[in-house]
């Protein structure tokens, strides 16, 4: 590419397109097929594109092959003979490989382009990020998977940063040097069920491969993860110091296996817990969740409950939200157990979130007049014996469409939960600090219009130094 670029701009009338130029034109209107790929955000280019240019002439060719952030990033499920050009091309480049095994019918010819372009040289030390999501296989195609295992158990890739599979077979993942890459930066695996179960790589297996990779800053797994009746802790835990976001979506006894037997260095910026329910046991678990979370630093004195009737979560967040991105905001840890109005899994759950440092409450939620027939807010609240402030926010509810308009809600006031949240910080807000001012400081009710002004005063009235309000729907 340096020695075209010379010859090319020496040779050429002042007034022609330098290469670098037009490379950057190139890549600066490369469309995308997909637009996640990585911890950086790369986007997958469209192959059709890179193929266009190279027919243009010979010249537009040579600048296109030639330019790695066209070319170094292979698309092996759009187009793998062009994937298996780009490789041959640019290999000492760093390579990024992406393969997606949908729609099946493309997963045959894929897989075997990328077992081509891994088994060209078992050590690529170019390969720098890889993305392979295998799909349901079918009988007839059991070859191409033993294939794409015995691929991945031999390949080397010193310099992979970014690793995410999905559906691989769970002896060939722990088995594979792929996955002990020195330089992991992010592993996203979707880990599926174990079909043999004494097949299944042990909790100690999987601590072992976590605790070698001492580079990883970011952490995801999801699904089959290790669970084990009582819940496991190891004589020595996986020790990740740079380790900033955790993400692990599984039943209550896997997600406590791995968080009891990892050892940060320093507190995680993101921490996201997804418990999955488990029908063999229908205990959530979530004191014992809680208290791994607490062995590793103190949870944050804010908690935010967001309680979802219609699709059966409760959301429970730790910590004052921090900007995710241009438009979205996260809080450090959040946990989402699955709950149900018409069970007793969200009651199991809600008394447990009080910790003794919590000194801000927020409730949330798509159905605020569950929390009144359907859980017992008060208990709840009578736990909450260092709580500073409490915000209430109401989310309308969708009308449902088999009643049409006739299912209206009722008013707010007239509703148990508020009711008792009424009474409660009542009562709360008579205990005074060691100044003589009450220990509940703050009380504010977003979006919930129905609230009369001669409530909030009558509210002021039994707590003058406590700030009242009620937030219009623009405030929240």
């Amino acid at each position: 590419m340096f020695s075209l670029r010379v010859a090319y701009n020496t040779e050429c009338p002042v007034n022609r397109v330098p290469v670098e130029v037009l490379a950057g034109i190139f890549v600066r209107n490369l469309p995308f097929e997909n637009e996640y790929f990585g911890r950086d955000y790369i986007q997958i280019p469209d192959s059709t594109h890179i193929l266009a240019l190279t027919q243009v002439c010979s010249f537009w060719r040579q600048v296109a092959l030639g330019t790695p952030a066209l070319c170094s990033v292979l698309s092996v499920s759009g187009m793998p003979e062009l994937a298996l050009t780009q490789a041959s091309r640019l290999s000492t480049q760093p390579l990024r490989v992406f393969c997606s095994g949908w729609p099946p019918a493309n997963y045959a010819g894929s897989s075997t382009v990328l077992s081509q372009v891994i088994s060209e040289n078992p050590d690529p030390p170019a390969m720098k990020s890889m993305s392979i999501d295998v799909p349901y296989i079918a009988n007839s195609e059991q070859e191409q998977l033993a294939m794409m295992n015995t691929r991945l158990l031999e390949l080397r890739t010193p310099m992979l940063e970014h690793l995410r599979l999905s559906n691989i077979s769970l002896p060939v993942l722990w088995a594979s040097q792929l996955i002990r890459s020195a330089n992991l930066r992010l592993l996203s695996i979707l880990l599926t069920d174990p079909v043999d179960i004494t097949q299944a790589p042990s909790l100690t297996d999987i601590v072992g491969v976590l605790g070698t990779l001492t580079s990883l800053e970011n952490l995801s797994m999801d699904g089959w993860l290790a669970p084990s009746s009582p819940p496991a802790l190891l004589p020595k835990k996986a020790t990740m110091p740079r380790l900033r976001e955790l993400n692990l979506s599984g039943f209550p006894k896997g997600c406590i296996n791995i968080l009891g037997n990892l050892d940060f260095a320093r507190p995680l910026s993101l921490l996201l817990v997804y418990i999955f329910l488990d029908h063999d046991d229908d205990d959530l678990h979530a004191e014992e969740i809680l208290r791994i979370l607490e062995s590793h630093g103190e949870l944050p004195p804010e908690v935010a409950s967001n309680i979802c009737g219609d699709d059966g979560y409760v959301e429970v967040a730790y910590g004052r939200l921090l900007p995710r991105g241009q438009y979205s905001y996260r809080r450090p840890i959040t946990l989402v157990f699955p709950g149900d109005i018409e069970t007793s899994r969200t009651e199991t759950v809600l008394p447990v979130l009080p910790r003794s440092n919590t000194t801000a409450l927020a409730l949330d939620g798509t159905c605020p007049i569950d929390w009144g027939w359907h859980h017992n807010l008060r208990e709840v609240l009578r736990q909450w014996s260092t709580l500073r402030e409490v915000c209430v926010t109401h989310t309308e509810i969708a009308v449902s469409e088999a009643h049409g308009d006739e299912d209206v809600m009722d008013e707010l006031l007239e509703r148990p939960w508020f009711e008792i949240c009424r009474d409660e910080v009542e009562m709360r807000s008579q205990v005074k600090a060691e100044d003589g001012s009450p220990v509940l400081r703050s009380l504010t009710f977003r979006q919930c219009d129905e609230i009369p002004s001669e409530v909030l005063d009558a509210l002021r009235e039994a707590v003058p130094r406590m700030r009242v309000t009620n937030e219009q729907a623009s405030a929240a």
